[in-house]
């Protein structure tokens, strides 16, 4: 048995052998059709892998939208105010991701994207925030066979704050400035 299936443009592909030879037996052409069924859940026939991330991503999180009823559905908390945020940052990922193919972001597009971030300035946890996003989204892509992988995210990290305990210069100096108000200094000073 063979099967062909359509690609992304619409036209038939080559056919490709199940491996199962037509003995004459009903058996043959259910192993077929398992096959072939099998074949198509692994996600190496894609789908519409010419949508754009502008078109999947655009209302993604909205409140009346799939990714919000499906969380409502598992009873997972949510509120509009989160799915906002989400759609916040889909807004900030258009400029970048907005006329790319879902298929054509990959790993290194995506780690292109935080550096890009991180050079504009912004910080490690809204950079990180934004990737979650992007996850959530690709995820969704995926699950709707729109991607042949899902890649592999990862957050940036973000900058480390110095911890430890002042040193009895950096105390003098603390206590030696004047306090305008005798109670935070006594509070302090115990």
């Amino acid at each position: 048995y063979y099967a062909q299936f359509r690609g992304p443009d619409g036209d038939w592909g080559t056919a490709k052998s199940t491996g199962i030879r037509d003995k004459g037996r009903k058996r043959d052409r259910q192993d077929a059709i398992a096959w072939v069924q099998h074949y198509l859940d692994s996600g190496q026939v894609v789908t519409r892998e010419r949508m754009t991330f502008g078109d999947f991503a655009r209302g993604f999180f909205a409140w009346d939208a799939d990714w919000a009823k499906e969380k409502r559905l598992r009873g997972h908390r949510i509120s509009e105010r989160q799915a906002d945020r989400h759609g916040y940052h889909v807004d900030a990922m258009l400029p970048t991701f907005e006329h790319r193919r879902l298929a054509d972001i990959d790993e290194e597009a995506i780690r292109r994207w935080q550096r890009q971030q991180a050079d504009e300035g912004l910080a490690g946890g809204t950079i990180n925030r934004r990737t979650v996003t992007l996850r959530l989204i690709l995820k969704a892509a995926y699950r709707k066979r729109l991607l042949r992988r899902m890649p592999a995210i990862e957050a940036v990290a973000e900058r480390p704050k110095s911890r430890g305990t002042y040193t009895p210069d950096e105390i003098s100096a603390l206590f030696s400035q004047p306090w305008p108000d005798a109670r935070c200094y006594v509070a302090n000073l115990t």
